[in-house]
């Protein structure tokens, strides 16, 4: 039994069309050849992929199995052109990094400055998103590596610990008092959530539900100057990273409190992303010129560097 990928694609075109004559034409290809050939396909394994009735044709039961099969095959051959791409260009040293929002004016300055310096004939695409896009990126292989959190350990991923950063919650300005009376002042608010990860709901969940909060959020907003304009008007409160936190947060606009409650920030990739030349002297490098920018913060503490590149870690990503 002999199978093209060619055939594979046709066949799928027609299980989502419904019919040859709505195929053909998405694939522009002439019906007849395209019949022809899912006839060829049907005699290769011996088995009617097809029931042919006046609305269209439906597929068999060999045919939904073929249909599983088929999508799979194709999808893994996407990925291995991907893959192959990515070491006919290793000489150009292109590398695909996923950030958060919340880190982007720390990596600039790194990606932009420092590590061109270190790393000749780099070039850096730097893509921004949630850490649960992030997660998706890296497994479809969108991106090369990511900085996140370690919310959702695969064993298929492998992490470098960076740091953790403290948190802070924010408050409307006019909030008076110690971190239990500020509280008691806003409970009556919704808690507004900043999706960067399912770690920074943990902590929130640690930090305050033993003040008697509710932390789910009761607003969602994928934009932190319209959380902290929302939270200036007194319309509610959140819990934020230090890098999140915008520039100036502590002069009186909002009431920023700082909690004894980390989140872990870890460099991952997918263990079998072919980095190589350039590419990869720039990921054994990003770590260290980053934990360089990060040291002298106050509100951060680099994680103990003995463990390296990790399958997986052992360690909470996060602490109370």
């Amino acid at each position: 039994m002999r199978i093209e990928l060619f055939q594979l694609r046709l066949f799928l075109e027609v299980a989502a069309a419904g019919s040859i004559s709505a195929a053909a034409r998405r694939v522009n290809i002439v019906q007849s050849a395209l019949s022809r050939r899912m006839q060829t396909l049907e005699q290769a394994i011996n088995t009617p992929l097809f029931v042919r009735h006046a609305g269209g044709m439906s597929l068999t039961e060999a045919g939904l199995k073929l249909k599983e099969h088929a999508e799979r095959i194709l999808a893994d051959y996407s990925l291995l052109e991907e893959d192959l791409e990515q070491l006919g260009n290793a000489s150009l040293g292109d590398v695909r990094l996923g950030i958060a929002r919340s880190l982007a004016s720390l990596i600039y300055a790194v990606v932009g400055s420092d590590i061109p310096k270190l790393v000749s004939g780099i070039r850096i695409h730097v893509m921004e998103a949630t850490g649960v896009t992030l997660h998706r990126w890296l497994l479809s292989r969108k991106v090369d590596l990511a900085i996140m959190t370690g919310w959702r350990q695969e064993s298929a991923f492998e992490y470098y610990p960076l740091w953790r950063e403290r948190l802070f919650l924010v408050l409307p300005p006019q909030t008076r008092g110690d971190l239990g009376e500020a509280l008691e002042s806003v409970k009556h608010l919704p808690f507004i959530g900043v999706p960067v990860s399912n770690d920074l709901l943990q902590a929130a969940a640690a930090a305050l539900s033993a003040h008697g909060l509710d932390v789910r959020p009761g607003l969602e907003i994928d934009s932190i100057p319209s959380v902290m304009k929302l939270i200036q008007r007194g319309d509610g409160f959140t819990l934020l990273p230090y890098f999140a936190l915008p520039e100036g947060p502590f002069d009186g606009a909002v009431r920023v409190i700082p909690l004894p409650v980390t989140l872990a920030r870890f460099l991952v990739r997918h263990s079998s992303t072919p980095l190589q030349g350039q590419a990869r002297k720039f990921m054994s490098l990003l770590p260290k010129v980053l934990l360089q920018q990060v040291t002298d913060c106050e509100w951060v503490e680099p994680m103990t560097q003995t463990k390296g590149w990790s399958r997986m870690l052992d360690t909470p990503s996060c602490e109370a």
